[in-house]
């Protein structure tokens, strides 16, 4: 039982190293960030709240219903209730609440590649 806490407690620590990384490196001033670079960049200027407004993640989690919070304190807890649809989602099985974390990433980060397709055009979006 031990053994497994502490499996538990490495994968979670290793899910928040992970979401911790800057992948791009800093923006340059002046320097409009282009293609993966600006999807990398906006998600992660929305990965936390902003005042009264969620960050993507919390946004993502609440539509398939859970609650991020939850998700990002425990990562390498087992998740035993898993959304179907998230389930559907994920291009692997979702063993942990990381995995769930990491896949919700993945969503958002889709969901800005599709919007810098379309230029972020208001009315390609609506």
């Amino acid at each position: 039982k031990d053994v497994a806490h502490l499996i538990e407690a490495m994968d979670g620590y290793l899910c928040e190293l992970a979401g911790a990384q800057i992948r791009d490196g800093l923006h340059i001033l002046g320097k409009v960030p282009q293609d993966d670079s600006m999807v990398n960049m906006l998600q992660a200027l929305t990965r936390l709240p902003n005042l009264d407004v969620p960050s993507l993640r919390q946004a993502i989690s609440d539509m398939f219903g859970l609650n991020s919070d939850e998700l990002l304190s425990n990562q390498g807890a087992r998740l035993s209730d898993l959304p179907p649809m998230l389930a559907r989602l994920a291009d692997r099985p979702l063993a942990t609440a990381g995995d769930a974390v990491e896949t919700i990433d993945e969503l958002a980060k889709h969901l800005l590649a599709l919007l810098a397709e379309q230029q972020f055009d208001a009315q390609a979006i609506l």
